[in-house]
């Protein structure tokens, strides 16, 4: 199928559209799971499409290994059986901080100031890095996202600023700039990030919707190609404008992160008429293939 990048088809079932593709691609939170527990209509989703043997790729901006998102999804109930790739940003950062293939990574030094929970401290495992204290101590700063306690930019803002006067360079682990959760906006990595290039820094990014990620995807995929493939998401900014990039054809899943890209409440969201969604869909200039209210079978 040819990814329409003018208009976009309202469904309400994946069943819909099901035989058209051999791939799905699906991210992680607001879509699996809530954040606190698995979404029922979304595991009938992956069992349906397990049960006419299509693949299904976890695609996601989490800073965390492969093997730990797969052990966060057995955890919800989501067993392995259910999909056959994972590709996460935390595993392209691991990766390209292991390899130092190229310029940037290689010039990042071994002594970082990271910012992130204590949770997202398990990337670092395995690498050659001295995490630092200070950040005039630092060769780079790795961003994974906020802390257990600060969840605004603005706690984070004179450090970064510090950093930036030190010319230090920030590798992103997760672009996503915010989620919300329950009614509570949250910041995350690429948040920092875009901030610390609103100072002059230099940032480098991976996962969506940076090429790079979707190239490792297509990598993992073959030999299917591009129009075996459809990608679910919520966010414009990143699933949907990352998949209409590659030109692969995407499905946006209406969330609480759809309401915050579109400038709604949640409820504003829910209310308003498909019709003019897409007028909205249209001003932002990521336009998914097909839009439906949230995953459904």
């Amino acid at each position: 199928m040819i990814h329409n990048n003018t208009s976009t088809k309202h469904i309400t079932h994946l069943s819909t559209v099901v035989d058209r593709y051999s791939v799905f691609v699906l991210p992680v939170f607001g879509t699996l799971h809530n954040g606190k527990r698995l979404s029922e209509k979304a595991f009938t989703c992956l069992r349906n499409l397990a049960g006419l043997g299509k693949n299904v790729a976890i695609f996601s901006n989490i800073p965390k290994r492969r093997h730990v998102l797969i052990q966060d999804l057995a955890n919800i109930g989501i067993p392995p059986s259910l999909y056959q790739h994972v590709i996460t940003s935390g595993e392209e950062v691991f990766h390209a901080l292991k390899d130092r293939k190229d310029a940037f990574h290689s010039s990042l030094g071994k002594k970082c100031y990271v910012i992130g929970s204590s949770q997202s401290l398990s990337l670092l495992e395995g690498l050659n890095l001295s995490r630092v204290t200070f950040i005039d101590e630092a060769d780079f700063i790795l961003a994974l996202g906020p802390d257990e306690w600060h969840s605004d930019l603005e706690y984070y803002k004179p450090a970064l600023k510090q950093a930036a006067d030190l010319e230090l360079p920030l590798l992103c682990a997760s672009p996503d700039l915010y989620v919300k959760y329950q009614g509570q906006q949250s910041i995350r990595a690429g948040a920092l990030a875009l901030y610390y290039e609103s100072l002059g820094g230099q940032v480098g990014y991976h996962g969506k919707p940076y090429k790079p990620f979707y190239e490792s995807l297509l990598r993992d995929l073959e030999p299917f190609q591009k129009s075996d493939v459809l990608i679910f998401g919520d966010s414009f900014l990143t699933d949907i404008k990352g998949a209409m990039a590659m030109k692969i054809d995407s499905l946006l899943g209406m969330s609480d992160t759809t309401a915050v890209e579109l400038q709604m409440t949640s409820q504003e969201m829910k209310s308003t008429s498909m019709d003019l969604i897409q007028e909205k869909i249209q001003a932002l200039g990521a336009v998914p293939t097909y839009i439906m209210e949230e995953l459904s079978w």
